[in-house]
């Protein structure tokens, strides 16, 4: 299983490329930001959860 996190405004990749290679994957697609993924810190008790246990 994959956790896919993209932003709109990514510079270097297209994330609409990413968003329809992992369509059957969690997604998480969020307006505006960069390749470095802006503010991902508010994501870190998810990512931690899938990382132990996997998308429930």
């Amino acid at each position: 299983a994959y956790r896919v996190m993209l932003q709109t405004d990514d510079e270097t990749l297209d994330y609409r490329q990413a968003e329809q290679k992992y369509a059957h994957s969690h997604l998480i697609v969020e307006q505006g930001g960069d390749h470095s993924f802006v503010d991902y810190s508010r994501h870190l008790p998810d990512i931690a959860e899938f990382l132990l246990n996997g998308i429930k």
